[in-house]
């Protein structure tokens, strides 16, 4: 069993998929800390993320699945990433970010301990331009369920806990705070640091831009409250 698990969701993103995921492949080969394997959930209607997935099998520890179900859903495709993971921990990964440098993965697995269940590293962001701007650390809030301090998926690291939880389906865009707050209730609260380990990248075809608008957020946002029980009165994003 590999210590730290790499769980990719991919896609064909608007043809662009192939690079951004060879480039984070790039990222992942030059790490410092070598006990990991990567999974990849493939929502692709082509073979690139497949043929890509083969090209770098033989620099460390690729698993593959073609996930025909559910195309579009970010959560499912998640989900499905985590099912097939084998570590001991297991590492987001969004297609389009990507590790920092060498020692990201290193810097991960010292914060891996008996003591918490789930890691939130800090992050930088990137955009088309290759410029580096607004470093985010990741935080807690007591309205975690809809309010997003902790930040981007690929800052997080869970432990293959059992029972699993899973992200829901039912959302398009908080599907990451939603689940952090579950996680969070069921195993307790993360251990945060400042230390950047991924890069985020902001362009014109992430998830943010592609279909976050006001009436999806309040959507999502009455949604979760509702799931959870939780009066709108006490929310001050309704």
């Amino acid at each position: 069993m590999k210590k730290i698990s790499i769980a990719i969701p991919a896609w064909e993103y608007f043809g662009l998929g192939y690079g951004k995921l060879n480039y984070s492949f790039q990222q992942i080969a030059k790490q410092t800390f070598g006990d990991f394997e990567v999974i990849v959930s493939d929502h692709s209607k082509d073979n690139n993320i497949e043929d890509l997935c083969k090209k770098w099998g033989n620099k460390f520890d690729i698993i593959y699945y073609r996930n025909e179900e559910n195309r579009g859903s970010s959560a499912y495709n998640f989900n499905k990433a985590i099912e097939l993971c084998n570590g001991e921990w297991i590492k987001f990964l969004c297609q389009d970010d990507y590790l920092r440098d060498e020692n990201a993965l290193q810097i991960t697995n010292n914060l891996l301990n008996k003591d918490y269940n789930w890691v939130a590293t800090g992050y930088i962001h990137t955009d088309e331009e290759g410029n580096f701007f607004n470093y985010h650390a990741p935080s807690l809030n007591p309205q975690l369920y809809v309010i997003n301090t902790i930040g981007t998926p690929s800052c997080i690291t869970i432990r293959n806990v059992n029972p699993m939880l899973k992200m829901d389906t039912n959302l398009l865009y908080a599907f990451d705070c939603e689940f952090y707050w579950r996680f969070m209730t069921k195993y307790g609260p993360p251990n945060l640091t400042t230390d950047v380990t991924v890069v985020n990248y902001l362009w014109k075809y992430s998830l943010t831009n592609q279909i976050l608008n006001n009436e999806l957020l309040k959507e999502e946002n009455k949604y979760i409250l509702e799931k959870h029980g939780i009066k709108y009165g006490k929310n001050k994003t309704s």
